[in-house]
């Protein structure tokens, strides 16, 4: 497993015990753990590292990002692959945002290295491509819908999840993106089988039992609906736990 994968955060969290000699060895060992993973994952972006297709280089910079957010190898990286991809409003935004983040957090503003590679990439007057749509980019829309959500992209991997489902069956979205729904119940053709028919007839509803990450047996009443870009591309997939009408109606989210 890649090591942005394996990195789920700081080192032994919540071990504080108040007494000064443990947690001043905690708060060295978890900087010491922090900065070689910082160091092992930017290796991957350096520019003679091997190639990587523009979904894994936004997926890698975002990884460094979650070690140290204020990365600019890794800020840079994201702005160009969005300038390649056609969608130079969401690079100029992204630097808008770490802009303002420098300022809140460091009290400081970006590097003059920064800076112009920025205006670099703006200052290319060359026609852009149409722009690409990406499930990835409309995800939070959905996950802020009031009940437990999932969405999955074209090949069944989950993009998103929502603090409901979190809630609910007690994985986070750290935890989940990149599995497919199967490993909530072990059933990958039940899987396919599900997006086949939300194709075919526009969504998905029955009845399903996931199991949470304490072991619980959770029963659901479930819609699954297919999502598509505005120029009929379809992007993946989301499905959500019907909202409980009533309870003389037996409850549709059940665990046990």
């Amino acid at each position: 497993m890649a090591i942005d994968r394996l990195y789920q955060g700081d080192f032994l969290p919540g071990m504080e015990l108040d007494q000064e000699g443990f947690d001043s060895w905690l708060r060295a060992e978890r900087e010491r753990v922090r900065c070689a993973v910082h160091r092992a994952i930017g290796t991957l972006l350096a520019a003679d590292g091997p190639p990587m297709d523009e979904d894994e280089l936004l997926r890698i910079s975002r990884a460094v990002l979650k070690v140290e957010p204020f990365d600019e190898r890794a800020h840079c990286r994201i702005m160009e692959t969005y300038v390649r991809q056609g969608r130079r409003q969401m690079a100029v935004a992204h630097f808008n945002r770490l802009l303002v983040d420098l300022d809140r957090e460091l009290d400081l503003r970006p590097s003059a290295q920064l800076v112009s590679a920025y205006e670099t990439l703006l200052r290319d007057k060359a026609p852009m491509p149409q722009p690409v749509f990406r499930i990835e980019d409309y995800v939070f829309v959905v996950e802020q819908i009031p009940h437990p959500v999932l969405v999955t992209d074209t090949h069944n991997r989950i993009v998103g999840w929502n603090a409901r489902s979190e809630m609910l069956l007690g994985f986070s979205k750290n935890e989940m993106v990149g599995r497919t729904p199967a490993s909530l119940h072990g059933n990958s053709g039940l899987v396919e089988r599900i997006i086949e028919d939300a194709l075919e007839f526009g969504s998905w509803a029955g009845e399903i039992t996931l199991l949470a990450k304490d072991g619980r047996s959770c029963r659901q009443q479930r819609v699954v609906t297919p999502l598509f870009a505005p120029n009929g591309e379809r992007l993946g997939a989301f499905g959500q736990s019907m909202p409980v009408m009533a309870r003389a109606d037996s409850e549709r989210i059940r665990c046990a």
